[in-house]
């Protein structure tokens, strides 16, 4: 055995694919591009293929990737040519890979964090759902669909901590998770005006989180600089309880708690020891870089759908979907409810309008994964979209970070 890839595996509990990295940012770049180069070379087609699709061609994609590589930290770019030494793929490529979704998004995603009373035993819950359509992204060689390689990776840098994600082959960064100091993060994109790619790419910057932040406060500082574009970043930790979500653009930065002035704000309404976000903005300052109203929804919200203005009403509607199952299960929450308030809203289940939607097949809010965790014990309940079906049809995997580290 080569000694790049000393303490890695790859291993396949219940059909989850679980990818064991271990060592230097090299190294461990090294172990993933070994391990998944097949399904590396899968995604990388399917993105460029998507990319393409929306107008962006090859050349305007590494134009962008040589920008933002300029800020990206050493660490991860070392981790990146590990990649593509141990795949045999362009270093380029795998760059571009781990931007995409910084420069052409689609997957959405929404996210809570409930603590303290709003929970059944007072312990911290992150809940994450990528949210984008299941037939979009596809290899044009092979017609494998992205969701189809996806893996679950538990990651022990030589320097960091160790951390558990969901995620996709080839991603240097993350799109959500928590290390072993009970520290959450994830994200959903937020539509802005004021956007830039002079900065370090917001998968990367969470993925800094996990391999370095133990503290909340530490958490922000790392996310709340080289910002790139419009994101709502999820910041959980579970060793106060608390969480927060930082609502931001290239130029704004605000961090919002579940008792902020802005929850508050008609027609939003705050939910005590929860925060949660759909996919826009919530807070004052953001909101004008990211819709002209502030209220997406009521008659004027319904008038600007229909007269094609904007579609902020359909999102809306989740949002207070979302908001509704959150009251309902208020201080009843554990991972196995949570799951299935997530599962209840995403079918309609608790919200007529929602379900109309859903029948009219208007908007369906496809989910590539969904997850729910407590970073205290180290456990994750998740669910993983197959070629043509959302992953809240599919099965629930049971994970532990500590009892997956042994």
């Amino acid at each position: 055995m080569k000694n790049e890839l000393k303490g890695s595996f790859l291993e396949e509990k219940d059909g989850v694919k679980i990818l064991h990295l271990n060592g230097s940012y090299y190294n461990m770049g090294y172990q993933h591009g070994h391990y998944l180069k097949y399904k590396i070379s899968m995604n990388i087609r399917a993105y460029l293929a998507f990319a393409n699709r929306c107008g962006t061609s090859n050349e305007t994609m590494f134009e962008i990737w040589n920008e933002m590589k300029q800020h990206i930290p050493e660490n991860y770019l070392n981790e990146m040519q590990g990649v593509a030494d141990g795949s045999n793929i362009d270093f380029e490529k795998i760059g571009i890979l781990n931007i995409l979704h910084d420069v052409i998004n689609v997957i959405h995603c929404t996210g809570v964090i409930a603590w303290g009373n709003a929970t059944k035993d007072g312990k911290l819950i992150h809940f994450r759902s990528a949210d984008g359509p299941v037939i979009t992204f596809i290899d044009p060689e092979t017609k494998t669909h992205l969701q189809e390689n996806q893996v679950m990776l538990v990651r022990t840098p030589e320097r960091g901590y160790a951390s558990l994600s969901p995620t996709i082959a080839g991603d240097v960064g993350t799109w959500g998770g928590f290390n072993e100091k009970g520290i959450g993060t994830s994200e959903n994109s937020a539509f802005t005006d004021e956007t830039k790619f002079e900065g370090i790419p917001a998968s990367i910057r969470m993925r800094m989180v996990l391999d370095n932040a133990d503290s909340k406060n530490a958490a922000i500082k790392i996310l709340s600089s080289n910002r790139t574009s419009g994101w709502n970043l999820f910041i959980s930790d579970a060793n106060i309880p608390e969480g927060v979500v930082l609502e931001q653009n290239a130029n704004h930065s605000e961090v919002c708690y579940w008792d902020s002035p802005c929850e508050n704000k008609r027609p939003f309404r705050s939910i005590k020891e929860i925060v949660r976000r759909g996919w826009f903005f919530i807070s004052p300052e953001l909101v004008k870089h990211g819709r002209k109203y502030h209220n997406p929804g009521g008659v004027l919200g319904l008038i600007r759908l229909l007269t094609g203005k904007d579609e902020f009403l359909l999102l809306w509607l989740h949002f207070r979907a979302l908001s509704k199952g959150l009251k309902n299960f208020w201080g009843t929450l554990d991972l196995n409810s949570s799951m299935k308030l997530y599962r209840d809203v995403y079918l309609g289940n608790n919200d007529l309008m929602k379900k109309l939607l859903i029948i009219l097949n208007i908007r369906k809010f496809p989910s590539i994964n969904q997850w729910v965790a407590c970073p205290e014990t180290g456990d994750m309940l998740v669910s993983f979209a197959s070629p043509f079906t959302s992953a809240i049809f599919n099965p629930v995997h049971h994970f532990n970070l500590f009892e997956l580290l042994k």
